[in-house]
């Protein structure tokens, strides 16, 4: 009896509307109501759809500009990023001042818009908000039960934000990192959607075999463990997605905490009429963020997305889009309240730990000398990246540098970078080099962590060291002809000199080497390389070597030099 009572006002003046033809969704859904629909309800739809088409649109730029390697494409992703809450707000607080600027712009817009009409972002412009409406979507045309309101747990939310940004200052952003949204969805694109593409187009090449038909199969190159780590991570989104919506973005989302505090009571918004609401209950059906409660005939509106489908839904109009207006506190004002102390507190703990805590300095084991002859254990960082210190504080693996790189030299770490760079990525010489003619990482880069780079200034870079290792080298172990290192050097940092008889053996000089691995890359030594890059903590200023120097240490013999490649 008491489940039954506890139900009842969803039942006392809508029975009407409980047939099985009422289902979640748009105006097809008000047939045989028997009530007629207010004029200014007509809009909800409309603008229902208009957010779906820009959703759909931002997405698709999205998935495009981290697939597909173009100029076009690489700046409509360039464009989307900029505009990505939390990493603005990073790029505001620790980058210098130009990119500080950059950022400035969005955060006001977003920051505004939040303000007046509420949490729009988290609809239009974040993808992985878009990521879940679309799995709410499926799993709507799969038959699945509807919604239902879930209380506001805005402590919960306060709770994981404060830890989150606490860990982050004083210098270990692990948390950070897993949980912004927008890292989120460059891991599962970078490191669940792109292997199954791969996948996927193995098996139609091995089809189309079949037919006398034969195209080469696109490898993939990437860290096993970055998948496995993303896939659970997608699999958890997933869980609670289907289960509760949008409970990601009102229990763990850090930008979706401080886009609650500015949406708490926005000057326009998502209203619930009491004098007009039936108690149908089609609303709470649909309300991807369970933040409507009939029983106090109220709309939680920092946790509302404003996906409109609960106006398009509505028989009567009781949910209109409607100024702000005057209402006395109550329990949920008092958690909002916490919820914003706990805010102030936090940002204090935050600049405490960033000034106090010894984490700040965890950055994983220091970088070898430059005369240490073994595997070089000092990651090499990508180009804009500066030092290792800058770097970590403000990389949040989003892995939109290593979908945009175009040779698969950038790649996830796990712990090369110590605990505090966990899945931040890394040059991997092993599947790639760092292209003479690209800076494309340097702007893509959400947060700064990679520095927007000019070519020219690029190319003067130094951010490793070559290291040549003899007793690896074919021409000492097997006497046979090489020169792919000396070839391959974009800065005469490596050639080749006389030997024995016609043999030639590679000669290295660090102060020319701007550590873009082609030589590792192109040396064809099976497992460890007979030539290595090792990174710098800090990125220097190569030499430039004189062109009538360069000259006269062409690869091969003297007075002769290779067609091709000796091997």
């Amino acid at each position: 009896m008491g489940h039954r009572a506890r139900k009842s006002p969803l039942h006392r003046a809508g029975s009407r509307f409980r047939s099985g033809r009422i289902q979640s969704g748009g105006p097809e859904n008000q047939q045989d109501t028997g009530v007629k629909r207010t004029k200014s309800a007509g809009m909800y739809p409309a603008l229902r759809i208009l957010r779906i088409l820009t959703a759909a649109l931002v997405l698709a730029g999205f998935v495009a500009g981290m697939s597909l390697s173009s100029i076009f494409f690489d700046r409509i992703l360039s464009l989307l990023v900029s505009v990505q809450f939390l990493p603005a707000l990073l790029r505001l607080l620790l980058s210098g001042t130009a990119l500080a600027i950059s950022a400035l712009v969005p955060l006001l817009v977003i920051g505004v818009l939040t303000f007046l009409v509420g949490r729009v972002y988290c609809s239009v412009l974040c993808p992985l908000g878009i990521l879940q409406d679309l799995l709410l979507f499926l799993s709507r045309k799969l038959g699945r039960r509807n919604m239902r309101h879930e209380p506001s747990r805005m402590g919960i939310h306060a709770a994981v934000w404060s830890a989150s940004v606490i860990l982050a200052a004083a210098g270990l952003p692990v948390l950070l990192s897993l949980l912004e949204p927008y890292a989120f969805f460059g891991r599962i694109h970078r490191d669940v959607f792109v292997p199954l593409t791969t996948l996927s187009s193995t098996a139609i090449v091995e089809i189309l075999k079949n037919y006398e038909i034969y195209l080469a199969p696109v490898p993939f190159r990437g860290e096993l463990r970055a998948v496995l780590s993303s896939l659970a991570l997608l699999a958890t989104l997933i869980f609670l997605t289907l289960r509760w919506g949008r409970w990601y973005c009102n229990r763990l989302c850090p930008a979706g905490f401080m886009l609650r505090l500015l949406s708490i009571h926005p000057v326009f918004g998502l209203r619930l009429k009491r004098e007009d609401c039936i108690t149908c209950g089609l609303c709470t059906r649909v309300c991807r963020a369970a933040c409507i409660d009939l029983e106090n005939h109220s709309l939680a509106t920092d946790r509302c997305v404003l996906c409109f489908d609960c106006a398009a839904a509505c028989p009567t109009g009781a949910i209109a889009f409607q100024p702000a207006r005057n209402h006395s506190p109550d329990v949920r004002d008092i958690s909002r309240r916490r919820a914003l102390l706990s805010a102030a507190g936090t940002l204090l703990a935050a600049g405490s730990a960033w000034a106090l805590s010894p984490l700040k300095n965890l950055e994983g084991p220091p970088a070898l000398p430059e005369t240490d002859t073994g595997n070089p254990e000092q990651p090499v960082l990508p180009p804009g990246a500066i030092s290792r210190s800058h770097y970590s504080a403000r990389c949040i693996s989003c892995h939109t540098c290593v979908s945009s790189c175009p040779t698969h030299v950038l790649q996830p770490s796990f712990f090369a970078l110590g605990l505090r760079g966990f899945l931040q990525p890394v040059m991997d010489y092993r599947s790639g080099y760092c292209e003479w003619e690209c800076n494309t990482c340097s702007t893509v880069c959400p947060t700064g962590a990679i520095a927007p780079i000019q070519l020219k200034e690029k190319k003067m870079l130094q951010m490793g060291t070559v290291d040549f290792i003899q007793d690896r080298c074919v021409v000492f172990t097997e006497g046979t002809a090489c020169g792919a290192c000396a070839e391959v050097c974009p800065t005469g940092a490596v050639w080749m000199a006389p030997y024995q008889g016609e043999l030639t053996q590679p000669l290295t000089d660090t102060a020319f080497c701007s550590g873009c691995g082609s030589c590792q890359h192109a040396c064809p030594v099976e497992g460890e390389k007979a030539i290595l890059v090792q990174g710098l903590e800090e990125h220097g200023r190569r030499k430039e070597k004189p062109v009538d120097q360069q000259e006269e240490e062409e690869p091969g013999s003297p007075g002769e030099e290779f067609e091709e490649f000796p091997f």
